[in-house]
This record gives C-alpha cells, structure tokens and sequence, in this order.
C-alpha cells in the first residue's frame, strides 16, 4: 500500500490527509467495476492527530471525496 498525502479544508480547517488511493476500475466481463477511492489513515492539523476524533462524528465520505476532488485537481 503506498500512502499518498494532500491538504484539504473541511469545515474552514485544513488538514493534511494521508490515504491510500484506489482507481477507477471499469466493469468487465469477468468482475464488476468499482469507483475511485481514498481510504483515510490520518488527518493531521498543525501537527495534532485528529483521526479519531473525526471518525468519531465527521462524514468521512464527505472528508475522502474532498480528498479524491484534491487529487483530480492536479
């Protein structure tokens, strides 16, 4: 798994975001398809760990699509 890291601003706050990327997959005859993903592993603020405290109330699908826009914008 190779971690990939960019900042993203949830709720008027940036974060430094560490996730593994998943592609795109296209449907194929053999095996159904499936989106792109960004599977969190930390979200850092000003060097504070707030991983946990997100998972704890946060939409973390919202926080990995902020993540997956992040990633196509470049």
């Amino acid at each position: 798994m190779a971690l990939s890291t960019n900042t993203i601003e949830y709720n008027g706050i940036e974060f430094e975001a560490t996730y593994d990327y998943e592609p795109y997959e296209p449907d194929t005859r053999s095996t159904p398809g499936c989106p792109a993903r960004a599977i969190i592993d930390k979200l850092h603020h000003k060097g504070v760990d707030f991983t946990e405290f997100l998972e704890s109330f946060a939409d973390m699908d919202e926080i990995e699509n902020l993540i997956l826009e992040k990633r196509w914008e470049r």
